[in-house]
């Protein structure tokens, strides 16, 4: 007791204690970080005034209001108009909070907007501001680093290493023991004995990497055909290696691993019987893995894995005042799209892709998705993926990124998600995530239609590693052409983005799949479906050996309510359908399906046929949204063989368009129609 009082914690201090946190910690009163509604958040928000500073600050949220401040008027950070006409201009600055590091501050956003003669203008700018090495920091949380440069081999080795290190000693990856070996791999030798060649494993144990890597247009001299096989298997001479290859031997021997798997040398290139065998185990190549690497910003074999820094991507240093009236030096770097890979959520038509060609690749999301670790080579610097942790060099740890499906929130990819994809072994599946994990299917699908591939029959081969480990989880059930059959019915609900899709040049798909398409479809996921129509069959016929491979033909029997339209062409870019006087616009699959110019097309005052498929239902129980498919006769009615029809669009109504449809067409069904489309 003596020494409490000693000390001074006797009861009038221990009552005088919260004031004096509040004036040593000024953030319990920050009317920016203290909010409730800010804390409970993945966002944090700071509105700014370019006139008036904000009262109530804490010395934190001061300092990046004065770095706001300092970037403005360097413009740095834009402002909705030129500030020498500024009437009045407001803007928030928004960071992500970070889980594993509360004090630091993420990718801090820009946002500026104002109304200026009545037109209302808008302004953002992702930027990031860290200490150099060895300069004082404004406050303990600050990031100090060096700006990005050019990677070199050198320059991210060790980080690579220590991220290697945490996940095999921390993480619930998949174990980094000696799998076993794909059919050929490549021998890369050592640092020391720099010989590199071609072999056949004869399914021996040891660690090996891949490369995921875009083939671009080139076709480099050093893969493997019926004519090159032996002569790479005698060796591989390094100047017949494209910059890409070169530098994933290298950083393979770099980190002591013996073998690397490169596609276009370990199959045989103009083997279609070896191509099927090998493109069907891309599941267990990549996922038994120890590491892949990605040569993400490359746009071909030439690029290599360390492609220079992008025009746009740069730094400046500024010199902002701080607590206690002190001057300190950051560093500001803005661009940030440029070098960060986006989530996983968004699409691939809105989320700056373009800076990394591979993840426009179809063939590297499922490469990417199954790899139990990865390394990311991007310009600037690199990063790192595995199911517990994402990570980059310029700021070390973030939070894990949302895959599709999940939370928007979160910048980084969470692939704990879909650990289940990953393993050979199926979970035990209970209700709950039984349901998620069906769900998710679809939002796989809708982040891999929109993506590129060279030969347009890959659609599904490239897709059927994942498909594979989803049959496996699904305790084998059938795959149908890139939709299940216990979700059939729910899966058939997609739709086209009409501004994108187009039909491949041959048929590979029947028309009621999504894989029937080239370009980007959705998949809305709503509770309380009421089926109106019943499948009665389904069934594909496969191309080749692989069960979640290429098909050759397929077709469905519904049995629903069907009504008779009529086309009435396109009003104001938007195709229409008519009935009983009732108009109702419709989504097209393809628009070239409706290209009068051609023959074999629709034309204005065709006949189509409206099958309706499912009523949506809301909570209240009152009907909310109708989907219906929208069907052209295929090949009509012919002896022996049925009338067919193939799907050519769709319509999704809300709730008052159901009422008009109800009023018009549903309450005038002339009868339900067994159907097959093919």
């Amino acid at each position: 007791m003596n020494d409490q009082k000693a000390m001074g914690f006797g009861r009038g201090m221990r009552t005088r204690l919260p004031a004096i946190l509040n004036e040593l910690f000024p953030a319990h009163n920050c009317s920016a970080c203290s909010d409730p509604d800010s804390i409970s958040r993945f966002l944090y928000s700071l509105p700014f005034d370019n006139k008036r500073p904000r009262e109530r600050l804490c010395a934190r949220c001061r300092f990046l209001e004065n770095v706001v401040r300092v970037c403005v008027a360097k413009r740095i950070l834009p402002l909705a108009h030129d500030l020498a006409t500024c009437g009045e201009v407001r803007g928030a600055v928004s960071t992500q909070k970070n889980p594993l590091h509360p004090n630091q501050w993420g990718r801090i956003g820009w946002h500026s907007g104002g109304y200026f003669s009545d037109e209302f203008r808008f302004q953002s700018k992702d930027f990031r501001i860290f200490s150099l090495p060895g300069t004082p920091k404004p406050f303990s949380g600050m990031i100090s680093k060096e700006p990005l440069r050019k990677v070199t081999p050198d320059s991210c080795i060790d980080d690579v290493r220590s991220w290697m290190d945490l996940c095999e000693s921390s993480h619930d990856c998949l174990p980094s023991i000696p799998s076993s070996l794909p059919k050929r791999v490549i021998d890369v030798g050592s640092l020391a004995g720099p010989f590199v060649k071609l072999v056949e494993s004869k399914d021996s144990l040891e660690l090996y990497a891949c490369l995921s890597h875009c083939w671009g247009d080139s076709r480099p001299p050093c893969l493997t055909t019926t004519k090159t096989i032996e002569r790479n298997m005698w060796g591989i001479e390094w100047g017949l290696l494209p910059a890409t290859f070169q530098d994933a031997i290298d950083f393979t021997r770099r980190l002591g691993i013996r073998f690397l798997w490169i596609d276009s040398i370990c199959i045989i290139q103009d083997s279609t019987e070896d191509w099927q065998e090998q493109s069907s185990l891309m599941a267990d190549i990549y996922g038994n893995a120890f590491v892949t690497l990605c040569a993400t910003a490359s746009a071909s074999g030439d690029g290599g894995f360390y492609p220079p820094l992008h025009e746009y991507q740069h730094h400046c240093k500024i010199d902002v005042r701080g607590r206690y009236n002190r001057t300190f030096s950051v560093i500001v770097e803005t661009d940030l799209e440029i070098g960060h890979i986006p989530s996983w959520n968004k699409s691939a038509r809105v989320d700056g892709r373009e800076n990394f060609p591979l993840l426009k690749r179809a063939w590297s999301f499922q490469e990417r998705l199954l790899s139990p670790r990865l390394v990311h080579f991007m310009r600037g610097e690199v990063m790192w993926e595995c199911f517990e942790l994402a990570s980059c060099q310029c700021s070390k740890t973030y939070p894990p990124r949302s895959f599709p499906g999940s939370s928007p929130f979160l910048e980084f990819n969470d692939k704990s998600q879909h650990k289940d994809l990953a393993r050979v072994k199926p979970p035990v599946r209970n209700l709950h995530r039984g349901l998620f994990l069906d769900s998710q299917w679809k939002f796989i699908v809708q982040a891999y239609s929109g993506l590129h591939l060279t030969r347009e029959t890959d659609k599904l081969p490239a897709l059927s590693g994942i498909a594979k480990r989803e049959r496996d989880r699904r305790n084998g059930e059938e795959y149908l052409a890139g939709l299940w059959r216990s979700t059939l019915y729910e899966e058939l609900q997609w739709s086209a983005v009409i501004s994108e899709t187009m039909r491949p040049r041959e048929k590979r798909c029947p028309s009621w799949s999504w894989a029937a398409l080239n370009g980007s479809t959705s998949h809305d996921i709503y509770p309380g479906t009421c089926k109106v129509s019943s499948i009665r069959e389904a069934s594909v016929t496969l191309a080749g050996l692989d069960p979640t491979g290429a098909v050759s033909d397929g077709y469905i029997v519904i049995t629903g309510p069907t009504a008779v339209v009529q086309y009435m062409g396109f009003d104001k870019h938007r195709p229409e359908i008519q009935r009983n006087g009732h108009t109702e616009p419709f989504q097209v699959d393809c628009k070239h399906d409706f290209d009068e110019h051609e023959p074999g097309k629709v034309r204005v005052g065709d006949s189509l046929t409206c099958l309706q498929i499912c009523r949506l239902q809301s909570r209240d129980r009152e009907w909310h949204e109708s989907f219906d498919l929208i069907l052209r006769v295929r090949e009509a009615e012919t002896g022996s063989n049925p009338l067919t029809y193939e799907r050519v669009g769709c319509i999704r109504a809300k709730r008052s368009r159901v009422e008009e449809m109800d009023a018009h067409w549903h309450s005038k069904w002339p009868k339900r129609e067994t159907l097959r489309i093919v």
